[in-house]
């Protein structure tokens, strides 16, 4: 029996680079925004569910995604988005604001209070932010 040969085997990547993947999400939320800018929120909401399932699913596009459902009126679907954002980023400010509008404006008064501050104290820590 011939001695077993060590094979080299490449080390896998679980998640791509940031950098080498920030250019193209950039790319995607940038063009998700112009369509939602444009009035073009129906055609936003799809491009943006088929990026949610590639690399390109950020808190970003996640807020982009709850606030273009939020104006289609669409507000279970817009907190599911802000709580998909807030899911990746417990801090995106964006995300715990309008969150925050449509928890009170559901009646859960205590909850979008609980947000408003959560958002004040990151805003207090990012640089620029009030003390």
């Amino acid at each position: 029996v011939p001695p077993a040969r060590a094979v080299s085997v490449p080390p896998r990547r679980l998640a791509p680079e940031a950098d080498s993947a920030t250019p193209a999400v950039e790319g995607v939320v940038a063009a998700i925004t112009r369509l939602a800018d444009d009035g073009r929120l129906a055609e936003a909401v799809q491009a943006g569910e088929a990026a949610s399932i590639g690399p390109e699913a950020t808190a970003e596009l996640f807020a982009l995604l709850g606030t273009s459902y939020a104006a289609l009126g669409d507000a279970t679907r817009a907190e599911r988005c802000y709580r998909r954002a807030l899911y990746l980023d417990p801090e995106y400010v964006e995300s715990l604001m309008h969150l925050a509008l449509l928890l009170e404006a559901g009646g859960s008064a205590a909850d979008a209070a609980r947000l408003r501050a959560r958002a004040r104290r990151t805003s207090a820590r990012e640089p620029g932010g009030s003390a």
